[in-house]
């Protein structure tokens, strides 16, 4: 399982959103630590992610600039058009 790093805040303040466009589950992506809905909202994380984030992954956040950060597939993102 990938660690979830709990520093406090990421080294930038970016404002990428995303929605999400299809479920994610833990069975699709075992390394998360809870399922994720169609249209849940996440923020793109900007801080170090020391290589632990796929080719095929977007680092991403629950709460804008804060951290813990995981991966989450990039077929399942949608930027959100402020």
């Amino acid at each position: 399982m990938i660690e979830y790093f709990t520093e406090y805040e990421t080294m930038n303040d970016g404002r990428e959103v995303y929605r999400l466009i299809r479920d994610v589950t833990r069975n699709d992506c075992p390394w998360l630590n809870e399922d994720f809905k169609k249209g849940d909202t996440v923020f793109k994380y900007f801080g170090r992610t020391y290589g632990k984030i796929s080719s095929s992954g977007t680092a991403c956040t629950l709460k804008q600039s804060k951290l813990p950060f995981f991966e989450l597939p990039n077929d399942c993102l949608a930027v959100v058009e402020e």
